[in-house]
């Protein structure tokens, strides 16, 4: 999806185990990331660098601290917000 301007929001499954290097790499308009897995996918350098400014990244709530504690996705952690899934 790198480099993908159309991009708004995505879901990223539970199922997911592994977001891969620049997997979302310079989306500009990318706001909204749901991810459902409650333990942190591993994630790889600059998944999500350049998004939208306003970008958050929604985590189920209960795996809040992890997801900002795990490396690569602490990262992002003043955009990782509580999410009732």
């Amino acid at each position: 999806f790198s480099i993908c301007n159309n991009l708004t929001s995505i879901i990223i499954p539970s199922s997911i185990e592994t977001i891969g290097y620049h997997a979302f790499f310079n989306c500009k308009n990318l706001r909204h990331v749901y991810c459902k897995a409650t333990i942190p996918p591993v994630g790889y350098d600059d998944m999500f660098y350049g998004n939208a400014e306003e970008r958050k990244i929604y985590v189920p709530r209960e795996s809040v601290d992890t997801y900002k504690k795990t490396p690569r996705w602490n990262v992002y952690a003043d955009d990782i917000e509580p999410y009732d899934y």
